[in-house]
């Protein structure tokens, strides 16, 4: 499904380079749900990026479903990103002026597509994610944890091959979290929806079924769900030993 090969990413500023990425080389399967960990400037949001095609590496490759988009012209990268890869940030990125339905809608209306073929997925986002007597209040009228899950929603109305996640829960709550993470896996389980999620948190990190450790650029360890113990705990011993 995604294949990273030999990816670097650096930065220059006057005379001093700073390398972002080591040359890292990744694989997640169709239906994964994986987290990236490390500390601020380990480079995690930076791959997310570059995997999900709003940043450029310097050297190296990004395969998705069979598609190298380092090879794609910016137009076809648009259309491949927009059609294909859903975004789930931090700050939830929702148009004030628009309705929870609207809002999920938009990546449709965006592509050009008709919003009719889509109304059945609407109502299964709907449910999903618990907003169905949601639909007509806008986002000053949500909770925190309700605008999450809109952008969630609107991430998966198109169907997408895979799901970035960007810190999801650190603008949330404890309670808003959890709930936030259920439905991630949910969402994992129930509709075989890849995930990518970047986190801090190793409560967070244990939704997922493997988690990566970067620092300074490079992955340098991993745990998985199957094969070691895989528990907040070891997750927290691994993050404090980077």
């Amino acid at each position: 499904m995604v294949n990273v090969i030999n990816l670097k990413k650096s930065y220059q500023m006057g005379d001093v380079k700073t390398n972002a990425l080591n040359g890292i080389d990744l694989e997640v399967k169709k239906g994964e749900f994986i987290a990236l960990m490390g500390a601020s400037g380990s480079g995690k949001s930076t791959l997310l990026h570059i995997i999900g095609g709003i940043d450029n590496p310097s050297q190296g490759e990004v395969v998705i479903d069979g598609k190298n988009i380092r090879q794609m012209s910016d137009y076809e990268l648009t259309l491949f990103r927009r059609n294909n890869i859903g975004f789930v940030f931090q700050f939830f990125n929702l148009m004030p002026g628009l309705t929870v339905e609207e809002n999920i809608m938009l990546p449709i209306l965006i592509a050009g597509q008709k919003s009719k073929p889509k109304i059945e997925k609407l109502k299964e986002l709907l449910e999903l994610t618990g907003l169905c007597d949601r639909i007509h209040h806008k986002p000053g009228q949500l909770s925190g944890g309700e605008q999450q899950r809109v952008a969630f929603a609107r991430a998966l109305i198109i169907d997408p091959l895979i799901v970035l996640l960007d810190e999801p829960t650190g603008s949330l709550d404890s309670k808003n979290g959890r709930q936030l993470l259920e439905l991630l896996l949910r969402s994992h389980r129930e509709l075989g929806t890849t995930i990518i999620m970047v986190t801090h948190s190793a409560s967070a990190a244990a939704y997922a079924g493997q988690t990566f450790f970067m620092k300074d650029g490079s992955i340098t360890d991993s745990l998985n769900s199957k094969n070691d113990k895989y528990s907040v705990r070891t997750i927290h011993e691994k993050l404090i030993a980077l």
